[in-house]
This record gives C-alpha cells, structure tokens and sequence, in this order.
C-alpha cells in the first residue's frame, strides 16, 4: 500500500480491500465486528392494501402491495443507498444527519442479501 493511498483511506474514503470485485479480506472477522447492528423496519399497511416500509436507522421508506416484497424492495434500497455513500463518503459522512450511518452502510457494503434480509427486525406501525 503505497502513503498516498493510506493517506486517501484515512482523509476522504475507507477503503475496503476488493469492493470492486466482492472479494474480502478476511470478511468473517469485520462481520463479527458489525454483527449486532440490525435495521429495524416498521409496516405500516395503507388503505389500498400495500405495506410502506420504513427503515428507521437509514431513513428509508419504501412500499410495495405485500410484507415481503417491501422487504426486498428496502433490502435493494439499502445496497444502493450504501453504496452512493461508499461512492460519496467524504460528502455523506460530513453531514450531521448522516455520520450515524457509518456503520449500517459498512455492513451492508459487507453482507449477502440473505444476511440482509435475517437482520431487518420488523414490527407493525399505526397509521
């Protein structure tokens, strides 16, 4: 690793050896890092009958005519969000509002789609 490199990792962006191309170094051991973060999701079903999704730690809201197609519609919502960040990170995590996602957005950068899915913690909301 040349200085310049670290320099950037440790300035502007963290780096994650092989994002590009999904090959970890050592993934098992920064997953049992982020392995007690979960993201919680509350329903809420409308009067049309589908369900809105909303993830409460990544401000994301998403709805769907079923539970689970909500779900797979937040899990895709959350790639996308986590990797415009990663792409994004020093504007991203400047922002007051956002740093809180740190975390979330490098265990989800890190996980399967399955995993994803096992650690979404739902629960019914009010309308």
């Amino acid at each position: 690793m040349t200085t310049s490199t670290l320099d950037y990792a440790v300035q502007e962006n963290p780096q994650l050896a092989g994002i590009e191309e999904g090959a970890w170094e050592r993934p098992k051991t920064l997953q049992k890092f982020f392995k007690p973060l979960k993201f919680n999701v509350t329903f809420f079903e409308e009067d049309d009958g589908s369900f809105t999704g909303a993830l409460e730690e990544l401000d994301l809201i998403e709805n769907a005519p079923s539970k689970e197609d909500c779900l797979f519609a937040l899990r895709e919502a959350m790639k996308e969000y986590a990797q415009d960040f990663y792409n994004e990170f020093n504007l991203w995590s400047s922002a007051p509002n956002r740093k809180s996602h740190i975390p979330y957005v490098l265990k989800i950068l890190l996980s399967s789609d399955s995993q994803l899915m096992e650690d979404m913690v739902c629960q019914h909301g009010k309308n």
